[in-house]
This record gives C-alpha cells, structure tokens and sequence, in this order.
C-alpha cells in the first residue's frame, strides 16, 4: 500500500457500522462484531480497513441484494500493515461497482 497512514483506498466506501463489543475487565481483553456496510466505488478484490492490534477470528460477505450467498474467508489470508495501521481482506473474487455488501467481523 502506497497511501498515508489512515487513508484507506477509493474503492469501497463504507456507509454504516454496527458494532459489538465486549470488555471483560478481569483480563483486560477485549472481544467485538462488526457488521460494515459497504458501497463499492470501483472493482475490487480486496477491503481494505484501519485497524491495529485486532485479530480478526472470523470474516464473511455478501451481496446485500443476495443475503443467502454467504462467503468466508480465513482470517489466516489477512494481511496486516502495522506501519499503515491497516488490513487487507481478499475477497476471493471481484466486487462489482455499483453494488453494495455487508462484510463481517469477529474479533
């Protein structure tokens, strides 16, 4: 990635999140659910989102216009970025322009 750190690329922009968490205080751990709202701007494969220090435990997607064709994608294939504070999701196929995804999270 060639952006400054906290730009995230033009190509998907998110338009709501709606966010879980949970603190357990005894351990200082936290542990949360994401459900990010997407617009595709341009083609793409891959999400990328500011984060540091998270690891992500399991991520899925869809279409929102074709809720029942879910997709995961193993946590295993997120690439972080720590100097960029950023991760990289491989979709494993092109998102289309124009069409909206709802993209989760656990962590």
């Amino acid at each position: 990635m060639s952006l400054p750190p906290g730009r995230l690329p033009k190509s998907v922009k998110p338009s709501r999140y709606d966010l879980t968490l949970g603190v357990d205080i005894d351990t200082l751990s936290l542990q949360g659910h994401v459900v990010i709202h997407l617009d595709v701007m341009e083609p793409t494969d891959t999400i990328t989102l500011n984060a540091i220090d998270f690891r992500i435990t399991t991520i899925s997607w869809h279409n929102t216009g074709y809720p029942w064709d879910k997709h995961s994608v193993s946590a295993r294939y997120v690439k972080a970025d720590p100097q960029q504070q950023m991760i990289v999701v491989p979709m494993g196929q092109v998102l289309a322009a124009g069409e909206k995804y709802k993209l989760e999270l656990n962590f």
